[in-house]
C-alpha cells in the first residue's frame, strides 16, 4: 500500500517545485525586460503551470484507464453497470498511477491554492474543492480505496488546458478572435463528453456497490477502514456535483454565444 506520508512529502515537493519553478521564470523575465511584470508576470506563469498540469495529468491518467488491462476492465464493467464493476470502482486498486499522478496534482492545488490566495482570486469553491481532494485522496490511496473513482476525476484535467486557453486570450485582448470560439466551443464539447455525460452511470454505479449496504464491503475491512469507505461514497459525489454546477455555466455561456451572434465580433487571430 502506498504510504500517506511518503504520498504527502511527494506533493509538497511538487508544490515547492511549481513555487521555485515561478520564481525563476519571473526573475528571467525580469531581467529580458519584456515589459510585463508584478502580479500580472506571476499571473501568467501560474496558468502556464496550470496548463502544463492539467495537460500531463489528464493525458496521463486516460492513458491509464484506457490502455491499463486493470482499468480497462474496470471501465467496461462501470460502463455495462454491472455489480461487478460497481464494486471494482469503488476497490480495485492502481499504486503505479496514484503514486505518481496523486502527488503531483495534491501539489499542484497546495501551489493553486497560495497562487490564488496571493492574487485574491481564491473563491470558496475552488477552496472546498481543493481542501477535500487533499485531504481525502492520499487517505483513500493509502487505504487502497477508491482508486479508480479519483484516476477519473483527474483524467477530467483534460478540459483543464482549454479553460486555461481561454483565461489567457481574454487576458491577451483576444477574446473576440476566432481563436477564442474554437478553442471555446472544444472546451464546451470535451467538458460536455467527459465531465457530464458519465454523471448518471456513475452515480447508478455508485450506489449498486453503496458502502452503507455491508454486503458490499470487503469484509477484511476493519471499522474504521469502513467509515472512511462510506465517507469517501458520500464525497465521490462531490466533484460530480461540481461538474454539474461548471457544465450549467460552460453550455449556458455557449448557447449565449451562439443565440447572440451579432453581439459577437469576430477579429482574425
Amino acid at each position: 500500500e502506498a504510504s500517506y506520508g511518503e504520498l504527502m512529502l511527494k506533493a509538497l515537493a511538487t508544490t515547492v517545485a511549481m513555487q521555485i519553478t515561478m520564481t525563476t521564470v519571473c526573475s528571467l523575465i525580469n531581467q529580458v525586460k519584456l515589459g510585463v511584470g508584478g502580479n500580472r508576470l506571476e499571473w501568467w506563469v501560474h496558468q502556464f503551470l496550470c496548463l502544463t498540469h492539467h495537460a500531463v495529468v489528464g493525458v496521463w491518467a486516460l492513458y491509464a484507464l484506457i490502455y491499463d488491462p486493470v482499468c480497462w476492465e474496470v471501465v467496461q464493467g462501470v460502463c455495462n453497470k454491472t455489480a461487478e464493476g460497481a464494486h471494482r470502482l469503488n476497490y480495485e486498486t492502481s499504486r503505479y498511477y496514484m503514486a505518481i499522478l496523486l502527488p503531483l496534482t495534491i501539489g499542484y492545488m497546495l501551489f493553486d491554492m497560495v497562487q490564488l490566495y496571493r492574487m485574491k482570486e481564491l473563491n470558496t469553491l475552488i477552496t472546498v474543492h481543493h481542501v477535500v481532494s487533499i485531504i481525502l485522496w492520499p487517505l483513500l490511496v493509502h487505504f487502497d480505496i477508491g482508486h479508480m473513482w479519483i484516476l477519473y476525476f483527474l483524467s477530467t484535467e483534460l478540459t483543464g488546458p482549454f479553460n486555461v486557453i481561454r483565461k489567457m486570450l481574454s487576458e491577451a485582448n483576444y477574446k473576440e478572435s476566432k481563436l477564442y470560439v474554437v478553442n471555446g466551443l472544444i472546451f464546451t464539447i470535451l467538458f460536455v463528453l467527459w465531465r457530464i455525460i458519465p454523471i448518471p452511470t456513475l452515480v447508478s454505479v455508485g450506489w449498486l456497490a453503496n458502502p452503507f449496504y455491508s454486503s458490499t464491503v470487503p469484509t477484511s475491512f476493519t471499522p474504521n477502514t469502513v467509515i472512511l469507505v462510506k465517507v469517501a461514497h458520500i464525497f465521490s459525489y462531490l466533484p460530480l456535483a461540481f461538474n454539474m454546477y461548471w457544465g450549467f455555466l460552460v453550455v449556458s455561456g455557449a448557447f449565449k454565444a451562439l443565440l447572440c451572434p451579432k453581439k459577437i465580433k469576430i477579429k482574425s487571430s
